[in-house]
């Protein structure tokens, strides 16, 4: 069974520089920040388990749909459709895997498992398609603004790791990993060309 803990205890309570064992970081975003504010008991969270106010999705481990990690997943279901409809059939493969794979493992509320793994590759592979699509920018204007989403998008995944920003990574994931990246690609398939197909 997997246990959920959130941020504000680890960082809170904890934030003598060792995080529990179960922390996975925020590519493996098992950690979920609650809004609760509570009397923390320090004594009641260990490397497994946290205070029951913390605990998110423990006994259901999954997450409802109107959840804004999920819903933020709709940008990339907008490429989707427009890459098939610009004949741009090699990010429709990427955001494809991307939607499935990353809305399989938020469904299970950033389990451990392997569409954990899985996700983090079709993650880092359309991000690694964006930056190559730069060097083909047709225009100043397009690299000014993909150039910029890259860097936004880079810079948010890199303050998720911080102890400053961690805590709330619940809203900087689907901001800076979800939606950002799908308007970056919409741009791509709007004003660029495939490589391949």
């Amino acid at each position: 069974m997997t246990e959920y803990i959130c941020l504000r205890c680890v960082f809170g309570a904890r934030s003598s520089g060792m995080l529990p064992e179960v922390y996975y970081g925020p590519t493996d975003e098992l950690l979920h920040v609650n809004s609760h504010t509570h009397a923390h008991d320090d004594s009641s969270c260990s490397t497994t388990t946290c205070c029951t106010d913390c605990t998110y999705g423990a006994s259901s481990g999954s997450r409802p749909c109107t959840d804004f990690q999920m819903a933020s997943h709709a940008p990339f279901f907008a490429v989707f459709v427009l890459s098939i409809y610009m004949h741009f059939y090699e990010m429709t493969l990427l955001v494809g895997l991307v939607l499935v794979f990353s809305l399989l493992y938020h469904a299970g509320a950033e389990a451990r498992t392997c569409w954990s793994y899985v996700d983090n590759c079709t993650a880092f592979t359309l991000s690694m398609y964006g930056n190559v699509q730069l060097f083909f920018s047709p225009s100043a204007f397009v690299l000014a603004l993909n150039l910029s989403l890259g860097i936004t998008i880079a810079t948010i995944f890199g303050l998720g790791f911080t102890t400053t920003f961690a805590p709330y990574y619940h809203v900087m994931h689907p901001i800076g990993l979800h939606i950002l990246p799908a308007i970056w690609s919409g741009v791509v398939v709007l004003y660029q060309k495939p490589f391949l197909f």
